[in-house]
């Protein structure tokens, strides 16, 4: 499980990751957004790590095909999650 920092990811810096840039969302948040088809939020890595152990999870992803990404925001968003799991 490699979860990957927004800045590192992206290339940005957390000055830019903590822009606002559609009115609510940061812009790191609006890069996660567009990295994917579907997207899981969570606010501790507990349960980020929970579900993307679950059994649910994996036999989603492989049914559909889809990579899963890992993400951890480096600003603060308007619903203080830590955490994103990003399916493409």
């Amino acid at each position: 499980m490699t979860i990957y920092k927004t800045t590192d990811y992206f290339n940005i810096t957390k000055e830019e990751a903590s822009k606002i840039c559609n009115g609510y969302d940061t812009r790191e948040e609006a890069k996660v957004l567009d990295s994917g088809l579907e997207h899981f939020f969570f606010e501790t890595l507990e349960c980020l790590t929970e579900e993307y152990n679950s059994k649910e999870r994996k036999e989603y992803t492989e049914k559909k095909g889809y990579e899963v990404i890992l993400f951890e925001f480096v600003a603060d968003n308007s619903n203080h999650n830590k955490y994103c799991m990003v399916f493409r």
